[in-house]
């Protein structure tokens, strides 16, 4: 649900969601790092979006509305980090963070 959050708050883009999934385990982990001012070394500029409880807020609830969704219409959802996803696509450069499959891959 990291993934999916992520990607709810304004600013953050698939690229920029994967390095912060990649390098904190969390979604709490990414906004301690935010708030102590550590993912300044990770991106050229942190998107006000992660230091604002609001927007977090907003954007968990819409990741959970997208997942209730989905259970609804029998759609899996995966990540590039789901030993589900397709690994020829998990190798191209530009790659979809997140994958909506209705049926069987």
């Amino acid at each position: 649900m990291g993934s999916l959050t992520l990607l709810q708050l304004r600013g953050i883009g698939t690229k920029t969601a994967d390095k912060l999934v990649r390098t904190y385990l969390t979604l709490q982990a990414i906004k301690e790092a935010a708030e102590e001012n550590v993912l300044e070394r990770l991106l050229r500029k942190v998107p006000a979006s992660l230091l604002d409880e609001n927007a977090i807020e907003a954007a968990l609830r819409k990741a959970d509305q997208i997942i209730k969704a989905a259970a609804r219409y029998g759609v899996s959802i995966l990540t590039v980090y789901d030993a589900e996803y397709p690994k020829l696509l998990s190798r191209i450069e530009d790659r979809p963070l997140v994958l909506y499959v209705k049926g069987h891959l």
